[in-house]
């Protein structure tokens, strides 16, 4: 888990809870360092490939897929997971090419259906290191948008899920989740 502000009472809390053959590793910021420079802080602790969940969004969606279409050459610096929104005017969109690589990045304001990113990533740990050490960076707004074009190399692949998603981060969301999810389709 990559902590920041508030990081002890997260920590306690899953101290205290019970989950047999599960084990939780934190890094927490040593000062506010953004999404992107948090996931640098934590550099030592990734797997050479690891997923990264946003933690105010909610998506069921498949894994093992999202993993599958990131393994097709050419091997991108990470795969997120995208979905379909009637208005994408609070969250921005993303749009593809036709080979399935995010071409670019439209910022929030827009109104009209969209795809949007789904908080839901598949990570190279190998481009982790290109972000800057202890510096404050946004991974959604600084560092995703730089791996589109790698100098060449394959930067971001967008796949489109229709699993149920809620970004719990807008209050109107929120309280729809802690009233209950929807049943499954």
């Amino acid at each position: 888990m990559l902590l920041g502000v508030g990081a002890d009472a997260v920590i306690a809390a899953t101290t205290s809870a019970s989950a047999p053959n599960l084990t939780i590793t934190t890094a927490v910021e040593p000062t506010p360092l953004g999404t992107g420079g948090a996931l640098r802080h934590a550099l030592e602790h990734l797997d050479d490939r690891f997923f990264l969940v946003n933690g105010d969004t909610f998506l069921r969606a498949r894994l093992d897929l999202l993993e599958e279409r990131h393994q097709v050459a050419p091997l991108p610096a990470a795969t997120l997971a995208l979905t379909r929104v009637p208005d994408a005017r609070q969250k921005g969109s993303v749009e593809l090419n036709g080979d399935g690589f995010i071409c670019r990045f439209v910022e929030k304001g827009l109104e009209g259906p969209g795809l949007i990113n789904a908080g839901v990533y598949l990570i190279e740990k190998v481009a982790v290191r290109d972000i800057p050490k202890g510096t404050p960076v946004s991974l959604e707004r600084e560092i995703l948008p730089g791996w589109i074009d790698r100098g060449g190399r394959p930067g971001l692949r967008g796949v489109v899920t229709d699993a149920y998603f809620v970004d719990i981060g807008l209050p109107e969301d929120y309280l729809g989740v802690i009233h209950g999810f929807p049943k499954e389709s």
